[in-house]
């Protein structure tokens, strides 16, 4: 019969162990065969024992954690999953490129050239996510990119200036515990971060002390950072009930800001869950116009709701009235950040609806690594301002 010869070292894995699982919310893992295993054991007061680490059992659970990070589908994670496992990965990998420096050689002594850094960060790629990628890019082009300073309490890249390497996995569940008291070590027990007399904040030599006034202050800015981050304002699906027009009281203003379509306002607004005003539409409007004169003027453009009348966009805030249109043209439709929605009158729906207090279909979330991004149809955010001329649909009519 069929006799199958096999390599030894093609089922010669690590056996599993109870370690720390890394799971999604609802309690089931990422993939039924990837987790990540502890290495608390291999971690003396905030740094890597390396010489424990390559012995069998230390190489076997990194073997373990590095396969989580290579094999992992980060299109089946959600949301926060998304901002762990990168943080996460990056200490993996960048512990593994250290463990192959030191395997070639043992006595190494740090990146002693700008070369040696260069090729460490830059150069050299890990498999994350089936993905090549450099530590550098790693950083600078997926994490940075998720907006939380605090991260960067979290990543450790082998230095001595580096933060503590975490003892346990940054999961959706601990993230704001760990990322808090990784922040705190960092700036309190290393002294790493200090107030210039600039007021920057930048980083000390590890070798100089911790200055715990200067340290408070970086502290507390952080802080006030933080507190001023906006969580949008949740809903269900109470609000969308059928009313006496569809999911709303009545039909939308007549006319509408910018020479929209009323029947097209009025089925998107009011009779649809799922659908849009087609790609482009926005930029066939007048809209396109009056951006500009608000652009040439420095001014933002409020956006009232179509049915309602009432605030519940303002933008661009916090970006460029050129990054608010570059980014309306590549996804076709308006696009707006947190810090641009009124979530006063706006309400965000667990399936990514996007919605107003009383039932207006708006649009829908669509993330990417910048954060939430509410795609939302023109025609839905084109009512009158409040005491603007209520009779004219003139090109320019505010």
């Amino acid at each position: 019969g069929n006799r199958y010869c096999i390599n030894l070292v093609s089922i010669a894995g690590p056996v599993p162990t109870n370690g720390d699982e890394y799971k999604s919310p609802d309690g089931s893992r990422a993939s039924s065969e990837l987790k990540l295993v502890s290495l608390k054991d291999f971690i003396v007061n905030g740094h890597i024992d390396y010489a424990k680490l390559r012995t069998e059992d230390g190489r076997s659970k990194l073997l373990e954690c590095l396969t989580y990070v290579e094999r992992t589908d980060v299109t089946k994670l959600k949301n926060m999953e998304v901002v762990c496992f990168y943080c996460n990965a990056y200490n993996i990998v960048c512990l593994k490129g250290l463990m192959d420096v030191l395997d070639d050689d043992y006595h190494y002594d740090g990146h002693t050239s700008i070369a040696r850094r260069y090729n460490f960060f830059n150069k050299t790629e890990h498999i994350v996510a089936g993905s090549n990628i450099s530590l550098y890019d790693l950083e600078n082009s997926i994490i940075r990119k998720f907006g939380d300073a605090r991260v960067h309490a979290y990543l450790n890249c082998g230095a001595m200036g580096c933060p503590f390497f975490p003892d346990v996995w940054l999961t959706p569940e601990n993230c704001e515990e760990v990322l808090e008291k990784q922040t705190q070590a960092w700036i309190h027990d290393q002294g790493a971060v200090i107030l210039t007399k600039a007021g920057a904040v930048g980083a000390r030599n590890s070798s100089t002390g911790s200055d715990k006034p200067a340290a408070d202050a970086a502290a507390g800015e952080m802080m006030k950072k933080k507190k001023a981050k906006i969580k949008p304002v949740a809903g269900d699906e109470e609000i969308m009930k059928p009313k006496a027009h569809g999911t709303c009281e009545k039909p939308p203003m007549n006319p509408l800001r910018w020479e929209c379509d009323y029947e097209t306002a009025d089925r998107i607004c009011c009779f649809n869950r799922h659908f849009a005003e087609f790609a482009g539409y926005w930029m066939q409007t007048t809209f396109a116009n009056d951006g500009k004169t608000h652009e040439s003027v420095g001014q933002a453009i409020t956006f009232y709701d179509s049915i309602y009348g009432y605030p519940v966009f303002t933008s661009p805030k916090e970006r460029s009235w050129k990054q608010f249109l570059d980014e309306s043209k590549d996804h076709g439709w308006p696009s707006f950040r947190d810090p641009e929605v009124n979530w006063e009158n706006v309400r965000l729906l667990p399936n990514g609806e996007v919605v107003s207090k009383d039932g207006t279909h708006l649009g829908h979330n669509l993330p990417d690594r910048d954060g939430n991004r509410y795609c939302v149809n023109l025609v839905s955010v084109a009512g009158r301002e409040p005491g603007g001329n209520s009779s004219s649909g003139a090109k320019g009519a505010f």
